[in-house]
């Protein structure tokens, strides 16, 4: 498919990362049964790890090869023999809802990464109702974040959210479905355990506002509630055509670099970072099974489209290391909050709207893609 400027006058940077984080970041969160095994790897509780349960996983799976797999799954073979099946989703697709379904189903997975943090997990857990049921933002939201994450990050991410609740009203579907389901099909494979595997939404929120000017944040807020007024679902599904996403994303890096590093290269490092400590920890299993008594363990990864072929090309490219992760965890100082500016870019997000129409502007990426008891858990390590 060829992106024209009549089909979008897109100034926001991949709207697929962005949508379901916002709309993640939610104020009421249920309790979470989360445990921070350690300072970079979170996962799910659950009970004791059972080598039955482990042998139970390993006999009733499926294992396909990449011939057999479609174009959205793709497949990593560890160095220590780990099967890892990268699902790419875009986040308001319901055939991606459906993918992950089945290859979870198909392949019953020892664990599940999602490409969610510890202040995103609410996605997983939160019925589809709550979260159309989710408040309007207010005046008072933007002063209150304002003074919590600064002016920029306020500014951006309350425009984002609105322009999630616009996407989701448009398309009546709600971002995130990928990772609810890959949460109720995990539940249902005997002791699968769910990883969150990206970087904290607060340390990109900071870095990304650090790294972008003023003019860049005014750009790209307005340009992402101009997107979302006009998605429509038939994009989303041509959004994961290989050669389009790949052009869009070449046009975000042309035209937002420090954005693209920050929310995709620097996320692309850490989520392979995760992957490999996940598939780092051996399977626990019988005897019958392994003389012993492990084996490398199956895993399934539920990213973002666009984060899927950074995932591919690291991944037995690059061992991520903890100090790897600590500098993409670094957090910039907060700027002041200045309501003069607040105002201006909000006031100045409206004028610019129509100076686009007018100017025709360059497109960019609208990319839809975007236990302590558990014994082998225990073993996971980043290098």
């Amino acid at each position: 498919m060829d992106i024209t400027v009549k089909q979008r006058f897109s100034l926001a940077p991949n709207t697929n990362v962005f949508l379901p984080i916002f709309l993640s970041s939610i104020r009421h969160r249920p309790n979470i049964d989360v445990v921070l095994l350690s300072e970079h790897h979170e996962i799910t509780k659950g009970p004791s790890s059972s080598r039955k349960q482990a042998e139970i996983r390993y006999r009733s799976r499926e294992l396909p090869t990449e011939a057999e797999l479609p174009s959205e799954i793709k497949l990593v073979k560890d160095k220590n023999g780990a099967t890892i099946y990268v699902v790419g989703t875009a986040h308001l697709s319901r055939d991606s809802n459906h993918q992950v379904l089945e290859i979870i189903d198909r392949v019953k997975p020892d664990r599940v990464m999602v490409e969610l943090c510890n202040e995103r997990q609410g996605l997983m857990y939160m019925s589809e109702k709550a979260i159309m049921d989710q408040p309007d933002i207010t005046w008072s939201d933007l002063v209150d974040m304002a003074k919590v994450k600064g002016i920029g990050a306020a500014v951006v991410q309350l425009s984002l959210m609105g322009a999630t609740d616009h996407a989701k009203h448009e398309l009546q579907t709600i971002p995130g479905g990928e990772f609810r389901l890959a949460k109720q099909q995990c539940d249902k494979v005997p002791n699968c355990k769910v990883v969150l595997g990206d970087r904290r939404i607060s340390v990109t929120f900071r870095r990304l506002t650090a790294a972008m000017s003023t003019w860049e944040k005014i750009r790209f807020v307005a340009g992402t509630i101009w997107d979302s007024i006009w998605v429509k679902e038939g994009e989303i599904e041509e959004m994961k055509q290989e050669d389009t996403l790949e052009k869009l994303m070449d046009e975000m890096k042309v035209d937002f670099p420090s954005a693209a590093r920050v929310i995709l290269d620097e996320r692309d490092t850490y989520l392979t970072g995760m992957l490999q400590a996940t598939a780092r920890s051996p399977q626990k299993v019988p005897k019958s099974i392994s003389e012993d008594g492990i084996v490398p363990p199956v895993i399934v990864a539920v990213v973002g489209i666009g984060h899927q072929k950074g995932i591919m090309r690291l991944y037995n490219e690059k061992v991520v290391t903890k100090s790897d992760l600590d500098k993409l965890n670094a957090v910039p100082k907060q700027e002041p909050v200045n309501w003069p500016l607040v105002v201006s870019m909000i006031g100045g997000n409206c004028a610019l709207a129509v100076v686009i129409c007018c100017w025709g502007c360059r497109k960019l990426t609208k990319i839809l893609k975007k236990e302590p008891a558990l014994d082998p858990m225990k073993m996971i390590k980043i290098a």
